[in-house]
């Protein structure tokens, strides 16, 4: 909607970057957590990155 209406897509590298940062760090934290607690911990970081990533945007 917000092409149509701006006739631009200067927002959607941002947006692909943040989307790929996000899951890079919560990748990274489940890669780390893995090793010493165990596949439960890394589980919880990675569903708890996914839920934050459906959340509407607050701007």
């Amino acid at each position: 909607m917000h092409v149509r209406v701006t006739g631009g897509l200067r927002g959607a590298p941002l947006f692909a970057g943040a989307c790929l940062a996000v899951w890079a760090l919560a990748g990274g934290v489940a890669y780390a957590l893995d090793r010493p607690h165990g596949s439960p911990v890394a589980a919880v970081v990675v569903i708890t990155a996914g839920v934050y990533e459906l959340t509407p945007p607050t701007m």
